[in-house]
Order: structure tokens, then C-alpha cells, then sequence
């Protein structure tokens, strides 16, 4: 950004500064533009850097263009489209802010704008989950892995039949995701055996538990079980 700057104060009364910009924020948005497929759904997080160089082309195109014309013609207009272009940006954060005022509310819009998103759809099963709505979080999940049936998602399924109650069901779940898990994260793969653990103590199972507890203890001895 500072060398755009730099670059663009040398270029004086040309419009390489506008172009400076406007290339900055291009090059920035590329990696997330769709091109190369990710896997995080569409989020205004990719737009900061490249909003740096588009805010610096538009500044440097309005102060090339009051250096080409008389600045006193134009102050008033210029000044109220300015004020026009402030309300109407905040009347869109404020718009923004409310879609995102909770985890259901992000993730439920994310699934309405990407419904083709597997993050968008576990994403809400996980926020369905938190609010107890265990009906809404299976229909979710359960559409999240006819897109991608990953361990992440089935692990989530788990939880979700763990909280429903179903725990023969859940706790074989939770030991089939471990068994996938063998080159996870330490932490994760712990995280996953106190899974284990919560549900076969849930289920009555203090041995079944203290053993998943302890396998968890030894990948991870700073997690405490679940």
C-alpha cells in the first residue's frame, strides 16, 4: 500500500495513480475470485485488501479531477454527492449488521446466498445446535453431506444425535470419526477421543469413558476431558 502511495504521488497530474490503484485492489481479489476453487464460502473478509487500492483510485481520481476543472464550480455538488454516497453506505452496514447479529443469522444467510456451500450448510447445523433446534440442525447437516461427506461434517452429525439423545448411534459415530482422524491435529484428534469419552459417559459407560479420556490425555495432556 505504501509503495501505491509513493507511486502514486509521483505520477503526479497522470492517471497512473488511479491505475496503481485499481490494479492493487484487482491483484488482491484474484486469489479469492473464484478462479481457484475454495472452500470457505463468499465473505466481505475478501474484500478489505483489495478495498484499499479501489479507495485509493477513487481518491486520486477525484482530486486528478478537481485539478482539471474549477474546484468552486463543483464543491457543493460534490459535497452532497458525497453525503448521498455516506447515508447510503451506512444504510448498508447497518442492513449488514443485522444479518450478522448472530451465529444463525450469518450462517443462515450464507446458506440462502451459497445454497450449494457444504461450509454454509454445517455452519448452520452447528448454530441450529447451540439453539437447540435438533430437528433444523439434522435437516442441515444432513444437507451439508450430500455435498461433501467429510469427517468434519459426520462428526458434527454425532454431536447432534449425541444431544438428541440417540447414543448407541452417536458414540459409534464418534469412534468411526477418531478411527479417520489418524493424521489430524493432535489437539483435534484429542478433542475427538473426549467426544468419545462424553458420550460413553452419557451412556453409563465409566470405562468405555476413562478410556477415551486417557487416550485423549495422552495425544494432548494440556486438554482437560470433556
Amino acid at each position: 500500500v505504501v509503495a501505491i502511495g509513493v507511486l502514486g504521488r509521483r505520477a503526479g497530474r497522470s492517471g497512473a495513480a488511479v491505475a496503481a490503484g485499481l490494479a492493487f485492489g484487482v491483484v488482491a481479489y484474484l486469489p479469492v475470485l473464484g478462479f481457484l476453487p475454495i472452500t470457505n464460502v463468499e465473505a466481505d473478509r475478501y474484500f478489505y485488501a483489495p478495498s484499499v487500492g479501489f479507495a485509493w483510485a477513487l481518491v486520486c481520481a477525484v482530486e486528478l479531477g478537481f485539478r482539471r476543472v474549477a474546484v468552486t464550480a463543483f464543491a457543493k455538488p460534490a459535497a452532497t454527492l458525497a453525503l448521498v454516497w455516506l447515508v447510503g453506505m451506512t444504510t448498508l452496514s447497518v442492513g449488514e449488521a443485522r444479518r450478522h447479529r448472530s451465529d444463525h443469522a450469518l450462517w443462515s444467510r450464507a446458506v440462502f446466498v451459497a445454497p450449494t456451500s457444504a461450509r454454509a450448510c454445517s455452519g448452520l447445523a452447528e448454530a441450529e445446535l447451540r439453539l437447540g433446534r435438533l430437528s433444523e440442525a439434522r435437516a442441515a447437516i444432513a444437507r451439508s453431506r450430500t455435498l461433501v461427506d467429510d469427517v468434519d461434517a459426520r462428526e458434527l452429525a454425532a454431536l447432534i444425535e449425541l444431544s438428541a439423545g440417540e447414543l448407541p448411534r452417536a458414540c459409534a459415530e464418534l469412534r468411526a470419526v477418531v478411527q479417520a482422524s489418524a493424521n489430524a491435529a493432535p489437539g483435534l484428534l484429542a478433542q475427538r477421543w473426549n467426544n468419545v469419552g462424553a458420550c460413553e459417559r452419557a451412556r453409563g459407560d465409566e470405562a468405555a469413558a476413562r478410556e477415551a479420556f486417557e487416550a485423549a490425555g495422552q495425544i494432548a495432556p494440556w486438554l482437560a476431558p470433556a
